[in-house]
């Protein structure tokens, strides 16, 4: 039975399993037939949005990127910690939530 969902939760739903898969097996060692086994998909509709297993890579790297930027706008926004701190904790990527895990 074909289960239809809204094109932003599956792309996301396709992110987070290849997300899991790239950190738990090596990169190489993950295939797009692993992602669509995974997320219960076909081929065509993996590829209605990436065009690549290298393009979910890219786009798995820039939402991580997105999300330490977020984590330091709050801690650069915090009043409470002077710069030094702020600096600190935005290398140590404190405030940034941990990646995706399998349930």
């Amino acid at each position: 039975m074909r289960i239809s969902k809204k094109p932003e939760n599956r792309k996301t739903e396709i992110l987070n399993t290849a997300e899991i898969l790239f950190t738990t097996k090596e990169n190489s060692e993950t295939t797009i037939n692993d992602i669509l086994r995974e997320v219960g998909i076909a081929k065509g509709t993996f590829y209605y949005y990436f065009q690549s297993k290298e393009e979910v890579m890219d786009a798995i790297v820039l939402r991580f990127i997105d999300k330490g930027v977020e984590a330091a706008k709050v801690i650069a926004a915090d009043p409470d910690l002077k710069a030094p701190e702020k600096l600190l904790k935005s290398l140590r990527g404190k405030g940034q939530k941990k990646m995706v895990k399998r349930n």
